[in-house]
Parts: structure tokens; sequence; C-alpha cells
């Protein structure tokens, strides 16, 4: 069984949610597939789409990430989320021909996500270390300057003559020196 471990982490706090979350979707499963003999259990296939459905959000959110940041390996990085759904998925759809075993299954979901997160997202923490603190909170916009408490303006006189309290409504103009 896996747990998450602070060494797990990136250093990018969305994402490094995101493992977590995997990590435990992952546990959950198999700790439901020891616990059940029968594979094919719609409790278990439940599980694992779930679990699919997770990881196609979380490669799409890391790949979203990546090509905003330009990160130069990106197309590599992406190649490896193929290879793992495509795995993950084909793992799911031997469930019901029972041509898939439980600890396959296992394997798959927890020392190859294991594997990702420590080896090829890993790779991914010298590039995104040398990010600002904001980027990392996931906005997209530095933060603004605080407002200074004097402002400076422009001298400002009027063009014409100022309307006293007897004249009609004459136009009065501002201009800038």
């Amino acid at each position: 069984m896996t747990t998450w471990e602070d060494d797990l982490g990136i250093g990018y706090p969305a994402l490094d949610s995101q493992h977590r979350q995997l990590i435990l979707l992952a546990t959950r499963a198999c700790l439901k597939i020891d616990s059940d003999t029968r594979l094919a259990d719609a409790d278990i296939k439940h599980l694992l789409l779930d679990f699919a459905a997770f990881v196609a959000h979380h490669f799409s959110c890391e790949e979203r990430l990546l090509a905003r940041l330009n990160y130069p390996a990106l197309e590599n990085h992406a190649r490896n989320h193929a290879k793992f759904t495509d795995n993950l998925i084909s793992c799911i759809a031997r469930i019901d021909t029972q041509s898939v075993t439980c600890s396959e299954l296992c394997v798959l979901l927890e020392d190859r996500l294991i594997h990702h997160i420590l080896v090829e997202d890993a790779a991914l923490r010298p590039f995104l270390s040398a990010l600002p603190d904001w980027m990392k909170t996931g906005t997209s916009d530095p933060p603004r300057a605080p407002c200074p408490t004097h402002l400076e303006t422009p001298e400002l006189t009027w063009i014409g003559t100022p309307r006293s309290a007897n004249q009609g409504h004459g136009e009065r103009k501002i201009a800038s020196q």
C-alpha cells in the first residue's frame, strides 16, 4: 500500500495535490482488488474507471500547464502519459474477459504510478522550482504592486474663465501642463 510522502512532491501545489489524490485512488482500488477474489466485481471496475478518469484529468492539467510554461520536454512527457493511460485502459478492458491478474493491475496502479511521479514528474522539479512563487499558485497574472499612498498628478489649470454662481452654464475645460 502506498501513501503520500513529501519526497513525492514536485513543488507545484496544484499538481502535488492531484498526485496525492491519484495515490489515494490507486491505494483504494488495490485494497479492494486484494480483498476480492472476483476481479470482475462491478465495484472494482467502478473504482478503476474513476481512477482512469482522474488520471486523464490530471495528465491534461499537467500538459496544459507545461505547454503554457514552454516546458522543453513536453512532447516526451505527454508520450509517457499516453503510454500509462493506454496500459490502464487495456487492463480495465481485460477485466471482463478475466485476462488480467490482480497483481498486474496493482503493479500498474501503484508501482507504475509511483514510478511516474518519482522519476518522470520529478524531472519537472528543477524547471518548476525556477518559476516565481506566484506562478505556482495557479494564477495566470503576477501580483499587482500595492497602490502608492501618494500619487503624483500633473498641475491642472482652467482654460477660459471659471463660471461664477451668477453666470450661465458656460463650458470649462481642464488641461494638464
